[in-house]
């Protein structure tokens, strides 16, 4: 199965299930391993790259207008 396709299945687990919450535990911590390493590979900075898109995205998707909405950003008038 791929990493895509292991979280998708991964999303339906009942957290009260130890067996289940371990398996999703432990696909996570793929996801963070396999994240890390690519960041590594393409110089990528990570403390940096998640406060600016976290930015972005503010600016995008102001709160007062987009909470409740799945519409793309430009659908906001920014």
């Amino acid at each position: 199965m791929t990493e895509s396709g292991s979280r998708a299945s991964s999303r339906r687990h009942d957290p009260k299930n130890a067996t289940q919450a371990e398996a999703v535990r432990h696909e996570l911590a793929d996801v963070l391993a396999y994240l890390l390493r690519l960041a590594d590979v393409l110089q990528v900075d990570l403390a940096t790259a998640l406060p600016d898109k976290t930015d972005l995205n503010a600016r995008r998707y102001p709160i007062d207008r987009s909470r409740g909405h799945s519409d793309r950003y430009d659908a906001y008038g920014n």
